[in-house]
């Protein structure tokens, strides 16, 4: 029997979503989203039932029911910009769904296309770790030695994480993306085909780090560690994030 899945929030081409889910065989019954709920009655065909925030409502019947029976993924994805007074902050936005997962005790299940990881998981050999929440898309691939993927992670398709890339907590990896022997820290963003496959700058043998709340510009050679909420540019630059006040 095809179990139920709800999408928490949404996003502009939800097609990746919706078409992985459909040939892993789920029922996608619906969007629970609280800035459509109202507004708009479908997303690609698929109707918006609700608002996401029942979930932590104990009193709430029908998302107690969604609770107890079907599964759920956190659907919107934010993409390395900063926000500027006045504009939906989409990094916060998939946090606070997120935390509304975690504190709902949902049911939250990966969304790995056919294929991806064939090697990578199904030899009882591979050391390679997956959370919960993660999307791996078409011909992505990810490697079955040492590679560690956290909860809620973004692995866009044709993206390559190679051996010894462990990458954090709500992480997205965009596509045509090289990682490997690295660390990469919770709510980052990599960006468009940067590339760790260059020359680094300190002993090619130790891991790259990068930290919490960073942001790898597109095409950006990664040969350096990058701090925590901070920005590597393609010429190598690391820039502190700007904090913008409301």
């Amino acid at each position: 029997m095809k179990r139920d899945l709800i999408f928490v929030g949404s996003r502009q081409k939800m097609d990746m979503l919706l078409v992985c889910a459909d040939v892993l065989d789920y029922n996608i019954l619906g969007i629970l989203d609280h800035q459509l709920w109202g507004q708009v009655d479908q997303i690609n065909n698929v109707p918006v039932i609700g608002d996401e925030r029942s979930l932590i409502d104990p009193d709430n019947q029908q998302a107690q029911a969604w609770l107890r029976d079907c599964l759920f993924f956190p659907a919107n994805i934010w993409y390395g910009m900063q926000s500027a007074p006045g504009q939906l902050d989409l990094q916060a936005l998939r946090q606070m769904r997120i935390n509304i997962l975690e504190q709902s005790g949902a049911q939250v299940c990966n969304l790995i296309f056919p294929g991806v990881h064939t090697h990578s998981l199904e030899s009882r050999y591979s050391s390679t770790r997956l959370g919960k929440g993660i999307y791996i898309g078409e011909m992505a691939h990810v490697c079955s030695d040492g590679v560690e993927i956290g909860d809620y992670c973004v692995i866009y398709p044709t993206a390559l994480i190679n051996c010894g890339a462990k990458i954090g907590r709500n992480t997205i990896v965009a596509p045509q993306t090289y990682l490997h022997s690295c660390r990469i820290g919770h709510d980052c963003y990599i960006g468009l085909g940067a590339d760790m496959r260059w020359p680094r700058a300190t002993d090619p043998d130790t891991e790259i780090e990068i930290g919490n709340n960073c942001v790898v510009w597109v095409d950006t050679k990664i040969n350096k560690n990058v701090p925590d909420n901070c920005i590597l540019t393609h010429h190598g630059r690391i820039l502190k994030k700007e904090r913008f006040r409301t």
